[in-house]
């Protein structure tokens, strides 16, 4: 009695007097997904001329009848009048059981193909981030990227808070008190809002400049070198924090797949 492990690479030297009576007997007690582990069994026996025989015993309540054609061959059995001891040996057993497993492999071949083509877009990605993690900390177009930063977020929650045709719709108070978490915007009540712009694009671009000159003051109160370094900083977390979360939903994701 073995497990799986005893179908690949391994030559079971027959003791004396075995080859007269048969050579090795392989019995099998279940048929698996994978043909490929059935033939590895099936392959102990006859070795390099030796003689041997196989056979699998199965069940209708295994994992692969189960899934495919269980409750159809169970419902053959009935309409024959058989009853559940009474052994069945037919071609058209063994048609259906490879059947099963051809479905099966394919199934799984399809998922590894498509895990391996997940990675290799994963690869690009990471390629990617990491060339912008080296430019980063090389200090290459760091304020550049920054003001990138800037003005796609300040675009983004404008869209949000100022959807609509009509001014009166904007909900231009709470766009400001949003983006005073981001940037040292003064109170609400301290500016015009009104004032920012007639169309989301003037109210965008107005603000895009106000963060930019905020933070030039900034560059000349703590000088550049000092921002500068913040600006590593800073980037590199929040590259780090999005790019770790962004790798955890993709394993959910591939698990999910499989």
């Amino acid at each position: 009695i073995a497990t799986n492990m005893a179908g690949r690479g391994t030559d079971i030297v027959l003791g004396e007097g075995v080859p007269d009576l048969g050579g090795l007997y392989i019995i099998g007690t279940e048929r698996h997904e994978s043909r490929r582990i059935d033939n590895q069994l099936r392959g102990r026996a006859g070795r390099q001329g030796d003689p041997g025989e196989t056979r699998f015993f199965l069940s209708f309540e295994d994992d692969l009848m189960r899934v495919f054609g269980g409750e159809r061959m169970r419902g053959l059995m009935g309409h024959l009048g058989l009853d559940e001891d009474t052994p069945i040996e037919s071609r058209m057993v063994s048609r259906q059981i490879e059947g099963a497993q051809s479905r099966v492999e394919g199934f799984n071949f399809d998922n590894r193909r498509y895990v391996v083509e997940f990675d290799d877009v994963v690869n690009r990605q990471r390629e990617i981030i990491y060339a912008e993690r080296d430019r980063i900390l090389e200090g290459i177009d760091t304020r550049t990227n920054l003001s990138e930063w800037l003005a796609e977020v300040v675009h983004e929650l404008v869209d949000l808070y100022c959807h609509g045709r009509h001014k009166a719709e904007w909900e231009l108070e709470a766009l400001w008190e949003r983006l005073r978490y981001i940037f040292p915007f003064p109170p609400a009540e301290e500016v015009e809002l009104e004032q920012l712009g007639s169309t989301p694009e003037e109210v965008a671009d107005t603000l895009t400049q106000e963060a930019e000159r905020l933070y030039t003051e900034r560059e000349e109160q703590y000088t550049l070198e000092v921002v500068r370094q913040v600006e590593v900083q800073l980037m590199l977390g929040l590259i780090d924090e999005r790019w770790a979360d962004y790798l955890t939903t993709l394993e959910h994701l591939k698990d999910d797949i499989r």
